[in-house]
């Protein structure tokens, strides 16, 4: 089971990277206006939800195994940070899918929209890193640091969606 285990959480790194790169390049797209990495983004797309699959059928399949207290407790952890990852990898395609839009119409941003687009998702890659760190270490001071910017994110989702709210109240931007 422990090398199972261990093959699960690495098809999971994996799978963070990949979803990783989808984010940066939906992000790059939208930000630019462009569609340039769609090939890309939808590969790693398909290839992220085929591995949340496999994931979820091995760790259901080990967990009918004889697996000590450690193990069965660390496998529905590892199938919701599979899912989770899955609904990431789900996120940067709506991301794109904007970015589509955003060409499609020729929507235009301000420079305070993309200086804000840029802090969350570089505190976004901070967490990124931290998850990374915490499944490649087994960190846990990693895994509570990326646990403490999930509410960082909530924040600034908030606070930049306010901000964007005042800019349509003003006339600038689109909804």
């Amino acid at each position: 089971p422990a090398l199972a285990l261990a093959q699960i959480n690495s098809e999971i790194l994996f799978m963070l990277k990949e979803a990783d790169k989808n984010v940066d390049d939906s992000y790059l797209c939208f930000c630019e206006g462009s569609v340039r990495f769609e090939k890309n983004i939808k590969k790693r797309e398909e290839e992220i939800n085929s591995l949340n699959r496999k994931v979820t059928s091995y760790t259901a399949a080990l967990a009918r195994q004889s697996l000590n207290d450690d193990e069965s407790a660390l496998l529905p952890e590892l199938m919701h940070i599979s899912h989770d990852i899955e609904r990431i990898g789900d996120l940067s395609i709506n991301i794109f899918e904007l970015a589509q839009k955003r060409t499609e119409e020729q929507i235009s941003l301000s420079d305070s929209a993309i200086r804000e687009l840029t802090e969350i998702n570089d505190l976004l890659q901070k967490q990124f890193d931290q998850v990374k760190l915490a499944l490649e270490h087994a960190d846990r001071t990693a895994a509570n640091n990326a646990v403490a910017l999930e509410e960082d994110l909530n924040q600034m989702h908030r606070k930049l969606t306010a901000n964007h709210m005042k800019r349509l109240e003003g006339g600038q931007g689109s909804p």
